[in-house]
């Protein structure tokens, strides 16, 4: 399998409307060290002519990817959703709930499978 790094941007504009978009797709050949994904980076902000634009990278939690954003000079802001995910599934585990979605599971596929008793709810 080959491994790409997308890089995205995202601004406001006009009327406060979020633009979003893919400004890269880099094919990443050596290993994710922090100094190799801080050179990809570098070229990028180059070309695109954007240093002085570039408030803050965000990233998900990898030492690797805050190592390499602090490489740049860059502010970073860790990835909220990704932070949130990974709360979530703390939580889960810390609350042994496994068993519990197993059950909810075998219930909802009960009735989601059986119409006489889904109308009988």
């Amino acid at each position: 399998s080959e491994i790409y790094c997308r890089i995205t941007g995202h601004w406001i504009a006009g009327e406060w409307n979020l633009i979003s978009v893919t400004l890269e797709w880099v094919h990443v050949v050596e290993c994710h060290y922090s100094y190799n994904v801080a050179e990809l980076y570098k070229p990028f902000v180059k070309d695109w002519h954007i240093t002085k634009k570039i408030q803050v990278l965000v990233t998900d939690n990898a030492r690797n990817l805050i190592s390499a954003v602090n490489q740049t000079g860059f502010a970073l802001i860790p990835c909220f959703a990704h932070r949130l995910q990974l709360s979530i599934l703390h939580g889960f585990k810390a609350a042994n709930t496994e068993t519990l979605f197993v059950k909810y599971r075998k219930i909802i596929g009960h009735f989601k499978h059986s119409p006489i008793h889904t109308s009988e709810l």
